[in-house]
């Protein structure tokens, strides 16, 4: 043992121990009794050697006997001696000490030092949450020790989770390791009064009702614990009473998945105790685990509500238990049973008869909660609610009841409607439809005709403003996609059995292996007009059958459909009211065909479903749910209402009340057949024969089923979409509406004698309904196209862009006499830059223009050096002279260049203060913001003004098959026109005489479409004049092929995070950058996406099929840093001046392909944007570099690269666990790994340095603001540009590797020798 001070020796420190007559284990002892004695100054514990001690021995006598010297050391820290926390610490560490050893003294029996600890844990101590923390690592801590008398049954773990619940963020961060890697008691009960029968499980479940994830996590490991007692009662000093049982379903009323987990699990085992009560003075008082659960079944929990039929037929359950106190007094389980029994709900009906056998229920307990509309009411007054009904199975039991049961048949409901009413009322009140106390609504009919069925025709949009959000996402848990109709090789055909249907009303002939139709199994009836292009669903435990005409079926049975799926032939339909279907291929016949077949089997529900449904995502107890699943799910969403739909998915539209549904629909047939009670008066739910062509059939027999139903429930409703929504296929859609059908007004049955009165009154009042809404429907679409046809389309489209339209626009009609060209060019030539916003050479370009002869040239100008803002001046000029009815044609490659060319024009008629009307500025693109070329050639404005359309290229090829369209065109200003050369050439053709046509390019097509240009400005011209970024280039040490691709992908992230960016402000390694990496394919892109997300680097891959496309790049374009991922998008037009790097991961390495050099050059022009210092920076394969290199020979480089930049030379390779690394190419561990490749600093650059003038310096560029397309410079600024390289340059040495320096140049390898030359200046 080691004392502090040679000064400071045993004998005085110790008080009557002669240190010689002991070891050091012992004089340990003694020293730790003497410090709790305060005979010894405790900081003498900082002076031990702990490492060396034996904290496991124990004094064997006096008051101390039994307690271990680490015992001793946490009573000194317990008492608030620090040093003993110091000490304590390093104990920790120490493996060899046992915390579990316990105590045997009568008043402290079973504490061992893991309880002192907890308690000091408990008090926050953070030494003690230190020490914890290293403990918890360990395996074989006794957490479960129990602590008697004083201590009153406390188990460690009992203290631990008490400081769960006290929310102390150390212990939470642990919680999952302890309870993971430790056996634990979570039934240890406390014994002392104020915490009588608590235990860890009910601290754990009082924890996630506070909504600790955590805790949730835990609980839902538990289900599996068979030792868990869920039924042990605690009490605390007030004698309030609760289990765990209720806590948990208090958790599963809150629906939390865990506690629904747990709760299917623990319910197949007996012994719990569903009856006892929560004693409490809240409201809660009364309350069984049993009436919680018959809360959650009525709140209709599907995890829950499937448990009910296990939880009634395994348990002794006491029904009559009622709430004592709150506001739900005098509720038992049976009323709530009775509720849902009046809601039909199927699981309820299935238990009421297990229910009912009991004797002695309580049947006449009243509700006792003043100010609601059930007060008064009890469980036998429910139950003849359902009774008058005529709900079958409360019928089939109401004798039992009556005869088993003393019953009060007079106790009155106390308020609301049914005030005063008793269970006598409804025994005495007659039944039947015609008799049921109805509360009539009117019927609202909410939805739209489709366009394709308005006689109008298919209209075209108005612009639409921008969502900046869809109205509504949901997440789902389980889908179910459809397949096309499969085939089998073998003729299976023959083994199906033929059920025939002979009935005065339908003819029908059921093929099917499985018998006939029963209630055994769902059944989906699919209407398949598109026969072998139908989508099915598939039938596992369902029964999936094609609704066919008999044409249709010799056709699809020339291939072998599988036996699980069904097939009803249609004969005849047949009816005296609404006459003979001839036309049976027809959607009316086959639904009447569903209805009848459907009826003719007693079915209780059926599912109707149209053939081109892509997928149904549904929100399922389990994700692996079937479509059974789904069936059931929707089963029991029908309760009382006729029938309901599935809402087809769309992020742009809101599901409205009383939207009419279509597609999927699934029919209450039990309640219909109460209404429809013989097979004839099933027609009434379809149009007559006579009107089977027409659409809305699906509309008909939901306005019939409201009207039919109104006053008892609702006809019809769609589910909401956070359930379920279903996916139309694209593939053979409107199949209907290619036959030519369109919506007119139902006119119904010729006669109506053979119905009956009320069947009269519901049919009439059924056309009535669906005749208004149809009439108003038509009557708003013919409105809107009229409107369509006049609207100023130019105020339109700029209300949508945020434009405020001019209020006097007296612009003259007629502008110039003359031809266009000649006046346009005289324009040109007496135009002046007044306000001194172009640059040079845009005033050249348009110049230029004004002086070429020919009807077609084009000009040559750098990417990020303001084509768009020639085209402007172009068009603003040309704007000037044009006539009523004339326009100028902008056209740009695609819909997100030609947005982004408007946002520009917009831009440059406010910097330029133009006097025209900013409203005559119009996109032409299928861009919900734009005018399509259908709304151009329906609307008659263009006519009436003049205008400036920017076209995407496919929207300007449309717009020209119309001759007088083109004709109307005087300039047509092509942007990116190397891109679409061919198609140019074919617009050539056909230019309208005194018309001019301008090209736009920063590079050339192979394919000469247009003269050579009058007017070129090169971006080297531009990196030289400054007014571009300077461009450095890097190979990554590979040329391209498929597997170097995927290396690069593989190393992109480590790349990224690692290699450094030559100069860009205070950004250093790319990943800090903003950039476009361009791939090879959109698999590529999204593997790329996938590795750069593992790692955190911000990253979004735009492709032509991205979702959210224009609001992604809108967002990126917000950002300090990220990447975009891409194939054949952004490689010209798009424009972002913190762009700083770009990787070209594409093969692109032929020099003599002229389409391959305009790629590489318009690809690694996107960082060129000059912004302060900044360095555009392209890593791509090295025989791309090749290329690159050509095209930048002539370029000098005018800023200094970092000197991190150039010191770097990365070399990147797989470590033995397959990880990615790097390694500077110089480090001596390159020898001992495989490098797959190595990026170095590109000696192009070394190269392009030189090329300026000898005697320049070469400067770091001060500018730090960013310098945008039109910017310029001054005067004397341009006369000076060339001026700033007249003195003598120098350039950044790069930085010294380690242990190399200039003047030991002996010592360099000759690798080494070779990178440091060339950054030596001679």
């Amino acid at each position: 043992m080691k004392f502090g001070p040679p000064s400071l020796s045993v004998e005085q420190v110790l008080d009557n121990v002669t240190p010689f007559e002991m070891n050091a284990d012992v004089s340990l002892l003694y020293l730790l009794i003497n410090v709790l004695k305060g005979k010894v100054p405790a900081s003498v514990l900082l002076q031990i050697n702990a490492d060396a001690l034996n904290w496991n021995i124990s004094a064997k006598k006096g008051e101390y006997k039994n307690q271990t010297a680490l015992y001793l050391l946490l009573s000194a820290a317990s008492r608030g001696k620090e040093e003993a926390f110091t000490v304590l610490a390093k104990v920790a560490e120490n493996k060899a000490v046992n915390w579990d050893v316990p105590l045997e003294h009568v008043k402290n029996a079973g504490l061992t030092p893991l309880h002192l600890l907890m308690k000091l844990v408990q008090q926050r101590k953070p030494q003690a949450l230190i020490v914890l923390n290293k403990l918890v690592a360990r395996h074989g801590l006794n957490w479960n020790a129990l602590a008697g008398n004083g201590s009153h049954g406390q188990t460690p773990f009992y203290m631990f989770m008490k400081a769960v619940y006290a929310g102390i963020p150390q212990i939470i961060a642990v919680f999952e390791h302890v309870v993971a890697n430790n056996f634990i008691n979570w039934n240890a009960k406390i014994i002392e009064e104020g915490e009588k029968g608590i235990t860890p499980l009910l601290l754990l479940l009082r924890t996630a009702i506070k909504g600790d994830q955590k805790a949730l996590a835990v609980l839902a490991k538990l289900g599996e614990n068979k030792d868990i007692n869920w039924s042990a009662q605690a009490e605390n000093a007030q004698g309030e009473r609760i289990t765990p049982l209720h806590l948990l379903l208090l958790l599963v009323l809150q629906e939390k998945p865990q506690a629904l987990a747990v709760l299917d699990k623990i319910v197949t085992r007996h012994g719990l105790d569903w009856n006892a009560p929560v004693k409490t003075v809240g409201e809660s008082n009364g309350i069984t685990a049993f009436y919680m659960f018959m809360k959650a079944v009525h709140a209709e929990i599907p995890e829950v509500t499937v448990l009910l039929d296990h939880v009634v037929a395994n348990n002794e359950l006491n029904w009559d238990a009622q709430v004592l106190s709150g506001k739900e007094e005098g509720l038992t389980p049976l009323h709530l049973l009775m509720l849902l029994v009046q809601k039909q709900k199927p699981l309820a009906l299935a238990v009421l008869d297990k229910v009912v056998a009991r004797h002695r229920l309580n049947w006449n307990a009243s509700i006792k909660v003043a100010g609601n509309d059930s007060n008064g009411k009890t469980p036998f007054y429910l139950f003849m609610k359902a009774v008058h009904a005529g709900i079958p199975q409360a019928t089939a039991v109401f004798d039992r009841v009556v005869a088993n049961n003393e019953l009060n048949w007079d106790t009155p409901v106390l308020e609301g409607e049914e005030k005063d009413l008793t269970p006598l009322h409804w025994l005495l009140l007659p039944t039947g439809y015609q008799n049921i106390p109805v509360n009539k609504q009117p019927i609202i009919l909410e939805g739209g005709i489709a366009p394709k069925y308005q006689p109008a025709g298919v209209l075209p949009h108005l612009p639409q403003y921008e969502r900046q959000h869809a109205f509504e996402q949901y997440q789902y848990n389980s889908q179910q996609v459809f397949t096309p109709l499969p085939f089998s090789l073998m003729p299976e055909n023959l083994f199906r059995d033929a059920f025939q249907i002979n009935e005065q009303e339908i003819q029908a002939t059921l093929y099917s292996v499985d018998g006939k139709l029963d209630n055994s199994r769902p059944v989906f009836f699919i209407f398949a007009g598109r026969k072998e292009a139908a989508l099915l669903p598939k039938a596992n435990d369902c029964r999936c059958i094609l609704v066919l005409t008999q044409t249709e079926y010799e056709e699809i049975t020339r291939n072998q459909i599988p036996l699980e799926i069904d097939m009803l032939v249609v004969h005849r339909l047949s009816s005296p009211t609404h006459g003979e279907f001839n036309q049976l291929h027809l959607l009316t016949a086959r639904r009447l065909a569903a209805f009848l077949v459907a009826h003719h089997f007693q079915l209780n529900h059926f599912a109707a479903l149209d053939d081109n449904i892509e997928s149904i995502s549904f929100q399922a107890v389990s994700p692996s749910a079937n479509m059974k699943a789904f069936y059931d799910l929707l089963v029991s969403q029908l309760e009382s209402k006729g029938c309901i739909s599935v809402s087809t998915a769309s992020k742009t539209r809101k599901l409205r009340e009383h939207e009419l549904g279509s597609k999927f629909f699934v029919f209450n047939m039990a309640l219909i057949r109460e209404y429809l009670l013989e097979l004839k008066d099933v027609f009434l739910l379809q149009p007559p024969a006579s009107e089977a062509n027409k659409p809305l059939e699906d509309a008909y027999f939901q306005t019939f089923l409201s009207v039919m139903l109104n006053g008892r429930s609702r006809g019809y409703e769609m589910q909401p979409k956070n359930l379920c929504v279903l996916q139309r296929s694209l593939q053979h859609r409107n199949a209907c509406a290619k036959t030519g059908m369109k919506a007119s007004i139902f006119v119904g049955p010729e006669s109506l004698t053979e119905l009956a009165p009320h069947q009269q009154e519901w049919l009439q009042e059924a056309l009535l309904v669906i005749n208004d809404y149809i009439t108003k429907k038509i009557k708003r679409y013919e409105e809107k196209a009229k409107q369509l046809e006049v609207v100023d389309l130019g105020v339109q489209h700029g209300l949508v862009h945020h434009v405020e339209p001019l209020q006097n626009d007296s612009s003259p009609s007629q502008c110039r006499q003359g031809q266009f060209v000649s006046a346009y060019q005289t324009r040109l030539k007496n135009w002046q830059d007044k306000k001194s916003i172009l640059r040079h050479y845009q005033v050249s370009a348009i110049q230029a223009i004004a002086n070429q002869t020919e009807p077609a040239c084009s000009i040559l100008n750098a990417t990020g050096c303001g084509k768009s803002m020639i085209l402007y001046t172009l068009s603003q000029e040309a704007f000037a002279v044009l006539n009523q009815g004339e326009l100028i044609a902008v056209v740009t490659p695609h819909i997100d260049l030609s947005n982004q060319m408007y946002d520009d024009f917009k831009e440059y008629h406010g910097k330029f203060e133009s006097d025209y009307p900013l409203e005559r500025i119009i996109s032409v693109s299928s861009d919900s913001q734009s005018c399509s070329i259908r709304l151009l050639n329906y609307n008659h404005s263009l006519e009436e003004n003049k205008h400036i359309l920017i076209f995407c290229l496919d929207s300007f090829q449309k717009f020209c098959e119309i001759p007088e369209n083109r004709a109307k065109v005087r300039l047509a200003l092509y942007d990116e026109f190397h891109s679409y050369a061919k198609s140019l050439s074919v617009l050539l053709q056909d230019q309208p005489t005194d018309s001019l046509v301008v090209g736009c390019t920063a590079t050339l097509p192979a394919y000469k479409v247009l003269h050579n240009p009058v007017y070129s400005y090169p971006f080297t011209q531009a990196i030289t004049d400054g007014y571009l970024a300077p461009i450095i280039a890097d190979g990554l040490g590979m040329d391209f092929s498929k597997e170097n691709v995927a290396k690069l992908i593989q190393f992109l992230p480590t790349l990224l995070q690692h290699q450094q960016h030559p100069g860009f402000g205070k950004k250093t390694a790319l990943a800090t950058t903003k950039g476009i990496i361009y791939l090879p394919s959109i698999a590529d892109c999204d593997a790329a996406e996938k590795m750069m997300a593992a790692a955190n680097i911000p990253c979004m891959v735009v492709h032509c099929k991205s979702e959210n496309r224009k609001q992604n790049i809108k967002q990126f374009l917000q950002q300090e840093s990220g990447f975009i991922l891409a194939v054949e998008m952004l490689r010209f037009g798009f424009n972002d001046v913190n762009l700083g790097v770009v990787i070209i991961a594409q093969n692109l390495n032929n020099p003599n392909n002229r389409n391959h050099v305009n790629l590489l050059q318009q690809m690694m022009g996107r960082p060129l944007r000059k912004l302060g210092d900044k360095i555009a920076y392209v890593l791509t394969f090295d025989d791309n570099k090749v290329v690159i290199d050509h095209l930048l020979k002539e370029t000098p480089h005018v800023n200094i690269p970092t000197n991190d930049y150039l010191s770097q030379s990365n070399t990147y390779y797989l470590d033995v666990k397959g990880e990615c690394k790097v390694v500077d190419s110089d480090d001596d561990l390159v020898t001992n790994i495989n490098p797959l490749f190595t990026i170095e600093v590109s000696s192009d650059y070394f190269y392009r340095r030189k090329l300026l003038p000898t005697d320049s310096i070469l400067q770091e560029n001060d500018d730090k603001e960013q310098m945008r397309d039109d910017d310029g410079l001054c005067d004397e600024d341009e006369e000076q540009l060339f001026k700033r390289y007249c003195k003598p340059w120098s350039i950044g040495m790069k930085r010294k590797r380690e242990s190399i320096s200039v003047d030991t140049a002996k010592q360099e390898t000759p690798m080494q020798q070779g990178k440091l030359a060339r950054y030596r200046c001679s």
